[in-house]
């Protein structure tokens, strides 16, 4: 019987172990795949643009390129930053200092854009992504790519995102209400 048990406390211990690496090898190719992806279209933008790269930028140097910003306004989405200046200048003026998303200039806008729910309080606002979510974000990565520079990548998709917190239930429900 001490034996039996020995042997199931030990295989216990072996699984509890492969779990805990398995899960730390899936958290570091999630972190590969999300900065390939951010390195691919960061090359592929710049390629094609005259926009100054800024490199890496931290949430406040993000803040200051908000609707007020003279010479440039940006967006950021999932460590992405475009710009979106010469839209603030386009027929759509949605991103002009009296558009609709000037509010949003200068922000994270992650979790607007995968739930399009355009409300100032999901600014900013960063948490684990499951893969429905992730799959929305580069969607709508894609499509902002056919129409803005991609000009820096935001600091603190750089962290390891699964310090982050998840979305809570009660999130979801107010991000999925329209």
């Amino acid at each position: 019987q001490d034996l039996e048990e020995e042997y199931r406390v030990k295989m216990s211990q072996m699984r509890m172990e492969y779990e805990l690496k398995l899960r730390e090898q899936q958290q570091q190719a999630q972190q590969q795949r999300r900065t390939l992806l951010i390195q691919h279209i960061l090359h592929n933008n710049n390629n094609n643009c005259n926009n100054k790269h800024m490199g890496v930028i931290t949430l406040p140097q993000l803040h200051s390129y908000n609707a007020h910003h003279p010479q440039r306004r940006l967006i950021c989405i999932y460590g992405v930053v475009f710009d979106v200046t010469m839209a603030a200048h386009s027929n759509t003026n949605l991103y002009d200092a009296n558009g609709a998303r000037a509010a949003f200039l200068g922000h994270d806008i992650t979790l607007c854009v995968i739930f399009n729910q355009w409300d100032t309080q999901w600014l900013d606002v960063f948490r684990q992504l499951s893969y429905t979510q992730m799959e929305r974000v580069k969607t709508v990565i894609k499509v902002y790519e056919r129409e803005f520079k991609a000009v820096a990548k935001l600091k603190n998709y750089q962290e390891i995102q699964s310090n982050w917190s998840r979305l809570t239930e009660q999130e979801v429900r107010e991000l999925q209400t329209e």
